[in-house]
């Protein structure tokens, strides 16, 4: 058995603990990642198998955003605002995520981590699409969800 089979068992563990979700009960994706909502954006916690196996907690803030000198300014602007997690640009989404060691986790490590990530996509999401454009996970206003698979594409990401 891998090492990364033993630890999962362990990261869902924690993870339905921290969101109070009941033995048995945790959504997890057929990719082994788990979506969790906030406001309006999503944000996935998964593992990632290596030496040593890691827990990354990541958001595709916006999608179908163009690269531009301001845009990346500004995303330095957030990370020098911004304790233990990176905001970036890759393959027009912008992302934020942190990694954690998976072997330690623990539920509060994980309650940081998605409070971190989620609080930054959810707060900035719609000031930078006010200002670069892209589109969200979740559009609000029209009550619908916006593209649903908007992390596939994203390189190293899903």
């Amino acid at each position: 058995m891998a090492r990364i089979d033993v630890i999962k068992p362990y990261v869902e563990k924690v993870v339905a603990e921290y969101l109070g979700t009941p033995p048995g009960e945790l959504h997890v994706d057929d990719d082994g990642s788990i979506p969790i909502r906030r406001g309006s954006t999503a944000y996935f916690v998964r593992l990632l198998d290596g030496e040593p196996p890691l827990v990354q907690v990541y958001s595709t803030m916006l999608y179908e955003v163009p690269k531009s000198p301001e845009l990346l300014e500004r995303l330095n602007e957030i990370n020098a605002a911004t304790m233990f997690a990176k905001a970036f640009w890759t393959g027009e989404q912008i992302v934020v995520a942190t990694e954690m060691v998976a072997d330690s986790i623990d539920k509060d490590q994980i309650a940081n981590a998605c409070g971190i990530v989620g609080s930054v996509a959810d707060h900035y999401d719609d000031e930078l699409q006010g200002s670069f454009g892209g589109q969200r996970i979740f559009n609000e206003e029209a009550g619908a969800e916006g593209k649903p698979d908007a992390d596939a594409d994203v390189p190293g990401y899903m």
